[in-house]
């Protein structure tokens, strides 16, 4: 079984079938946690992973760190963001 490098989880776009937060309005990517874990199913399944595997396992895993990475990657980026943003206030 290959793992795409890029691939991108479902989160990343905008979702508009009712699986962000119930009675809020979703932001872009905002996906609830079980439909994370559908879509790290679904993967996974296209894959070949069969559920109950330690295929299946592994690729489950592998999802959910990127999506870790993803996010952690965001944060970096905001706060440097952020830090460029104050650096520039504070020259100003």
């Amino acid at each position: 079984m290959m793992f795409d490098p890029d691939h991108r989880r479902s989160s990343d776009a905008v979702r508009l079938d009712g699986d962000c937060c119930p009675f809020r309005r979703c932001k872009p990517g905002a996906l609830s946690r079980a439909a994370e874990r559908r879509d790290d199913a679904r993967t996974c399944a296209s894959f070949g992973a069969e559920l109950g595997t330690t295929a299946y396992s592994n690729c489950v895993l592998e999802q959910r760190r990127r999506g870790h990475l993803d996010q952690r990657d965001t944060l970096t980026e905001m706060a440097l963001t952020s830090r460029i943003a104050n650096n520039g206030q504070i020259v100003a």
